[in-house]
């Protein structure tokens, strides 16, 4: 979803001095084309030609097999851990992401991911040119993904635990 809170601005603002032959920026999601946000959003990415808005999509492997990294620049507190970092890891694809709320639970900083402080887009820009200058640390932090846990055996965890309680 396109909205204040995901933070879509900070990264457009992180992404405006990364050299533009050096990487793209891809933005999915779902967005209210009467929002001024969104309206705001597409008049900034017009002028800047390695940022490309690609709206709504129905295959959720479609996104992430167009990109090395995904980044969630959150601004506000995450619980439950992102959906989409978790897409992201089931993909194993490493993330950047607002060290806020749950997320730096599962994006675990110099393992699987980078996070930066919420709301600076310079300390964005830094993580991001971490990666661009350093390609490598994608397959690195891919090594340390580990894929989530299916509903099976989520399930059977939760079984686990109930046993466990009621044996007490």
């Amino acid at each position: 979803m396109i909205a204040p809170h995901k933070g879509i601005h900070v990264m457009i603002d992180a992404f405006r001095d990364v050299p533009k032959d050096k990487a793209e920026l891809i933005i999915y999601g779902v967005h209210n084309p009467n929002s001024k946000y969104v309206k705001d959003i597409l008049a900034r990415i017009k002028r800047m030609p390695n940022i490309k808005f690609m709206g709504k999509f129905e295959d959720v492997k479609i996104p992430y097999s167009r990109i090395d990294v995904l980044i969630v620049p959150s601004v506000w507190h995450e619980t439950g851990g992102p959906l989409v970092i978790r897409e992201a890891f089931a993909t194993r694809t490493p993330v950047i992401a607002s060290n806020l709320g749950s997320i730096p639970e599962l994006v675990r900083d110099e393992r699987n991911g980078l996070l930066f402080e919420p709301n600076d887009p310079k300390d964005l820009y830094e993580k991001i040119m971490r990666i661009v200058e350093n390609p490598n640390l994608i397959e690195s932090f891919k090594r340390s993904i580990k894929p989530p846990r299916s509903i099976k055996e989520q399930a059977r965890e939760i079984e686990r635990l109930y046993r466990e309680i009621l044996t007490r």
